[in-house]
Order: structure tokens, then C-alpha cells, then sequence
């Protein structure tokens, strides 16, 4: 039995005796009030008389053993019980046998006195049953034994005349043993543990009801809002605006869903921290909040992403006036962790019914806006329009098609060579990716590439690059008398993989080519967009034997500082400052500058896109090392480049003009 349990038994068991104690009271106060009325003054006093003394020694057996069983120290409901026990045991025998031998010794059978004697001892039977429920079982045989004592007595040695109340009396009796044998044998206290064990099971039952329904409350309230914001999640959202859709239909009314995403937050959750790119969602959300309705249906839809629905009851004009408010309170300066942000957003917008007529397809066709927005330079809204949707599908089938071409044979190398601008010999090769479809026939990088990086081939397709050039330079170094590096670029995907300094190893070991003959390409914004963390990736890179080169220089935003921590090897001089060196005074002092700055830094410049004897001349006059264009070679397949690398020096020298 737990304490719990025990104490409730206790207090139970407490109840009983007291409740059957009062009875008693008023079952012998009952009595002696009719016999003072019935019967002789003798018989009324006697009974008046033995009810006060009965009452006396009741409080005062309860009391006097109270304060015994204070004295043992137990607890103050375990020392009640046992008082109250005590009490009903004594009063019970007093009760009995007084009025059994008063009857027995002062009046005889008939004698009407008697006959009320009789009745007051069933206020005995009382506590009887009350020390029955005590489960004192010796001292109710006790009780039994000298309350019917007298009677058996009288029975044997009186006037020998038939009683009915006696024999009524003793009939009362015998039940009530019967009832306290039972309640002895089935062990009433047993019994209200039962009883009390059932309440606590019922108690717990219900207490885990509870706790089940809390539950499900808590996972229904997780799977339909989010709890970072507290506001609806794409689930709910979709729910919710299949019935806006259904309501509005029947109304002919329209509906507006717009898509909003926060522009570079990733950057901006890199560089702070997960802690403050919550603090700033969360901050985000309550300005949307606060400039919507309570009608207007907000969501997060994912990560930096978030949904609105709007009835349509304005015009497009009034539409746009509230989605510029939405632009310029999330324009809002922001501080987070004692840096102030200002964060920009793209918006996207698709109507009902105009644009679809589903919830999923209302969110795909505002996202493909929002997409749109964002190739527009963000921080702007675009409504959708069907050629949008056209373009999405040409992307998909476009991806797929890239996948399958990653793993076939559509996809080979081309090579254009760089050159030493004295000379006109060859000392590296850029490897370029080219993309043969076999419907579509050859597809620009400049279309598959930007795919890959945003469908996450990228990864794939780089190191299929660099894994084919190396094995090709290889070759040709094993098969010619040539030597040169062979050149290939590193994308944006490739850079943020974990594994790309283990891929770099792989590669370089399984195809035998040598560190020294690799460089490895990469534009100036890729290394500043996280410097502090690509900037030790590269010295690792370097490390391996390799070179660097940065490429596409000064299209960026580097400066003077991180360029000198970079451990690159070659500066690539972008064709935009090449194409008009000999006709733009502006021009050429860029690139002059670029190249006097690399010089003084000790590295070699590649100036790209040259295609004319006029610019191949100005960089000869500014001391440029290496060129790239099409004046000496456009990007050619392996087997051109082989036959090209065969030339002996003095062919070559005979085509390169001499200034």
C-alpha cells in the first residue's frame, strides 16, 4: 500500500467511525427521550441518567486515549483513528452490559421499562458495528459474548416466559456478528485500499487522458503552426486557402497569394549565427503581421519564406501600394546582436482565379514571381505571367536532361590554350565544359552552368571537370615533349562542399598528373564572399603542391587587404578591361594598374579575351606574361589541342607577330 493510499484509508475508515458515533448519540438520546415520556419516573430517570454517563465516558475514553496515543508519537490522523477506535470498543461493552444486567436485575420480562432497555441496546449494536468496520475482531467476540450474557441468563433462569423483544433483540445481535465475522474475513481495510487503489488508478487514468490529449494538442498545434514564429505553416496554409478558394469561387471574388523571401539570408544567417537569423525571422514576421488584417492569412513557408493571402477586393494599384508597405517595413533598419541590418526582400504574386485555381498551384505560381523578382536584383515584388510558368517547365525538363547528361556521354571537355605574349608558346590550357544535347544540339555553359549551380549539380559536374582535364593533361604530357599546366575552375557549389580539398587528392592521385601542373581557378567574389573561411580552405589547396589563380580580377568587390592574404599564384585580367585597352585611355589605366600591381606582388598575369594584334601589342608594351583570346586559338577539342601542342616552337613562331 502507498502512503497516499494509506492515508486514505485512514481518513476513510476516520469517517465511518465518526459518522456511526453521532448516530449512536441520536439513536440514545431518541430512546431516552421516550422513555421519559412513556414510562415511570423510575424507569426515565434511570434511563436519563445511563445516557449521561454513557456520553460522559464516550468523549472522555475518546479523549483520555487521544492524549495516550499523542504520547507515542504517531501521526495525528493514525492517532485519531485509533482514538475513535478505542471509544466505540468502550462505549459499545458500557452500553451492552449496563443496560443488559440493569434490565436483568431491576424489572422483569413484561415490565414495559424493560422493553425500552431492550431497544437502547441496539445503540450497543451500533458500535458494534462501528468496531466491526475497525476490524478489532477478539474484542467484538468480546462485546458479543457479555452483551448477551444477561439475557441468556434471564432466558435460563427467570420466569422462563417468552420475550419477543428479547428474542428480536438477540436475532439484531447474531446479524450484526454475522456482518462482523464477514467484514473480519474479507478484511474491510483490504476492502478500502481496493477501493481507494481503484480511485488512484482512475485518477492516473485520467491524468494520463489528460496528458494524451495535451499531447496531441501540442503535436497538432507543431504540425500546423510554426513554433519558432507562432504563425501558420505551409500545411495549414494550404488548408486554409483551399477553403478561401472555395468560399471565393462561390462568390465570384478573387484572392491574391503572395510569396516573400528574404534576400541573402543565408549569408546573413552564416555570418551571425542560427540564434540571431531566428531573431531576425521571428522579427520579420511580427512587421508582416502588424501591417495585415486579421482576415489575411499569414504563414511561414519555409526557412526565409513566407506566405500571404489576401482577398482581392482592391485593384491592382491598391495591391501594389500595400506590397511596397510590406518592402519598406521589412526595409526597416534592424539590430541583432549590436549589429544593425538593413534586410531586403523579393515578392512574388498569383491570383484566383486568373492565374490557377488550386492552393498548390497559386504558391508554385507566386514563387516562380518571386524567382523573377529576384533576377531583377531583389528588394522589389513581380506578378506572375504565364510565360514564367513556361520557363519553369523548360528549366525542369533542362535539369533532367543535365542529369541524364552527367551520366551518358553528352558532356565533354574543351580546351583553349594560354600563351606566353612574347613567344606565342603554349604553357596552359583552360579545360571548358561543353553540353551537346542530343535534340537540342550544343547548349552554352552560360545556360547549363547557373543551372547546375542552383539544382546542386554543380558538385557532380566539377569534379567530372577537373577529374577528366587532369586525366587528359596527363596524357599529353606522357605522349608529348610539351609542359604546361593545365587550368580549371572551381564554382561557387564546388567551394562550399566539405570534402573538396579530399577531392582534389583523389583526383590528382588517380590520374598521376603532378600538383605543379594543376591550377585551380576561382573569381574574386567567391573568395570574399566568406573569406575568413575560404581563405584557409585555398592555403590547404596550395599546400598540395598546386597553383592558384583568381580569376575574372576586378569585376569584384576585393580590396588591397585580402588580396595580399591570398595565396594565389596567377591574377586573370577580365575581358572587359582587355577589349579596349588601345581605345580607352580609362580602360587601359585599369589594366595597366592591374598588371604593375600583380608585378610588384610577384604574380603572373593572364589577360583573357584578347582578339587583336592592337591589344596584344599594348599588353606586350605593359609587360603582360600570359594571354588568352581568340586571336591565337579558340576553345578546341582534345584531338585539335593534341595536334597543336605537337607543333614544333619555330611553326608557332612564324604565325606570332613580332612588335
Amino acid at each position: 500500500m502507498t502512503a497516499d493510499t494509506e492515508r486514505q484509508v485512514r481518513a476513510e475508515r476516520l469517517r465511518i467511525l465518526y459518522h456511526s458515533h453521532r448516530a449512536s448519540y441520536v439513536a440514545a438520546l431518541v430512546v431516552a427521550g421516550l422513555a421519559a415520556l412513556l414510562f415511570a419516573d423510575k424507569a426515565s430517570q434511570w434511563l436519563i441518567n445511563l445516557f449521561l454517563i454513557w456520553i460522559l465516558l464516550a468523549e472522555g475514553s475518546r479523549a483520555i486515549t487521544q492524549l495516550l496515543f499523542y504520547w507515542r508519537g504517531e501521526s495525528r490522523l493514525a492517532l485519531q483513528l485509533e482514538a475513535w477506535e478505542w471509544t466505540f470498543i468502550i462505549t459499545g461493552l458500557f452500553a451492552a452490559t449496563a443496560w443488559g444486567f440493569a434490565g436483568f436485575i431491576f424489572f422483569t420480562p413484561d415490565d414495559p421499562t424493560y422493553q425500552a432497555s431492550l431497544a437502547l441496546v441496539l445503540v450497543g449494536i451500533n458500535a458494534l458495528a462501528a468496531a466491526a468496520a475497525s476490524s478489532h475482531f477478539r474484542f467484538v467476540l468480546g462485546f458479543f459474548a457479555i452483551s448477551t450474557l444477561p439475557y441468556l441468563l434471564q432466558l435460563l433462569f427467570g420466569a422462563g416466559e417468552f420475550s419477543l423483544p428479547l428474542l428480536v433483540m438477540m436475532l439484531a445481535v447474531g446479524v450484526v456478528l454475522l456482518i462482523t465475522v464477514w467484514c473480519n474475513r474479507c478484511n474491510l481495510t483490504d476492502l478500502l485500499e481496493l477501493r481507494f487503489s481503484y480511485s488512484n488508478m482512475a485518477q492516473d487514468l485520467a491524468d494520463e487522458i489528460f496528458a494524451k490529449q495535451e499531447t496531441e494538442s501540442r503535436l497538432d498545434r507543431l504540425a500546423r503552426y510554426d513554433p519558432l514564429t507562432g504563425l501558420a505553416n505551409r500545411s495549414l496554409f494550404r488548408e486554409e486557402l483551399n477553403h478561401r478558394i472555395s468560399d471565393q469561387d462561390r462568390r465570384g471574388q478573387r484572392l491574391a497569394v503572395v510569396f516573400v523571401d528574404i534576400d541573402r539570408f543565408k549569408a546573413v544567417n552564416d555570418s551571425l549565427g542560427h540564434a540571431a537569423g531566428n531573431t531576425i525571422l521571428e522579427e520579420i514576421a511580427h512587421r508582416l503581421r502588424s501591417l495585415l488584417p486579421d482576415q489575411d492569412l499569414l504563414a511561414r513557408q519555409s526557412s526565409d519564406e513566407f506566405l500571404i493571402c489576401l482577398p482581392l477586393s482592391d485593384t491592382r494599384h491598391r495591391l501594389s501600394h500595400r506590397l511596397d508597405q510590406m518592402i519598406q517595413a521589412i526595409n526597416q533598419p534592424l539590430t541583432v546582436d549590436d549589429n544593425e541590418l538593413r534586410i531586403n526582400c523579393s515578392i512574388g504574386v498569383a491570383f484566383f482565379p486568373d492565374d490557377a485555381h488550386s492552393a498548390e498551384a497559386l504558391i508554385q505560381h507566386s514563387d516562380l514571381a518571386m524567382a523573377r523578382a529576384k533576377q531583377r536584383g531583389g528588394n522589389t515584388y513581380q506578378y506572375f505571367q504565364a510565360e514564367m510558368h513556361h520557363q519553369a517547365m523548360q528549366r525542369l525538363s533542362m535539369e533532367s536532361a543535365l542529369r541524364k547528361a552527367l551520366n551518358g556521354n553528352e558532356l565533354h571537355l574543351n580546351y583553349q590554350p594560354q600563351v606566353d605574349a612574347s613567344t606565342g608558346r603554349v604553357v596552359g590550357v583552360e579545360a571548358l565544359a561543353r553540353w551537346n544535347h542530343p535534340d537540342l544540339g550544343p547548349i552554352s555553359p552560360g545556360e547549363f552552368i547557373p543551372l547546375a549551380e542552383d539544382t546542386g549539380l554543380i558538385g557532380p559536374l566539377g569534379k567530372w571537370v577537373l577529374a577528366e582535364a587532369c586525366r587528359q593533361a596527363h596524357h599529353w604530357l606522357s605522349v608529348t615533349e610539351s609542359r604546361f599546366y593545365m587550368s580549371v575552375n572551381l564554382s561557387v557549389g564546388q567551394f562550399d562542399r566539405n570534402h573538396l580539398l579530399e577531392d582534389v587528392q583523389e583526383i590528382l592521385r588517380d590520374s598521376g598528373l603532378p600538383a605543379e601542373n594543376l591550377v585551380l581557378e576561382i573569381t574574386e567574389s567567391l573568395v570574399m564572399d566568406d573569406p575568413e573561411h575560404h581563405i584557409p580552405l585555398l592555403r590547404e589547396l596550395k599546400s598540395l603542391g598546386l597553383q592558384l589563380a583568381l580569376d575574372d580580377f576586378g569585376t569584384g568587390y576585393s580590396s588591397m587587404s585580402y588580396l595580399r592574404q591570398l595565396p594565389i599564384d596567377i591574377l586573370k585580367l577580365d575581358r572587359q578591361f582587355v577589349r579596349n585597352v588601345a581605345g580607352s585611355d580609362e580602360e587601359a589605366a585599369i589594366a595597366r594598374a592591374t598588371i604593375t600591381m600583380a608585378d610588384e606582388l610577384g604574380l603572373h598575369v593572364v589577360a583573357e579575351g584578347v582578339e587583336t594584334a592592337e591589344q596584344l601589342r599594348w599588353l606586350r608594351q605593359q609587360n603582360c606574361h600570359l594571354v588568352q583570346g581568340f586571336f591565337f586559338s579558340r576553345p578546341l577539342e582534345g584531338a585539335d589541342f593534341e595536334d597543336l601542342i605537337r607543333l614544333p616552337q619555330a611553326k608557332l613562331n612564324e604565325h606570332w607577330p613580332e612588335y
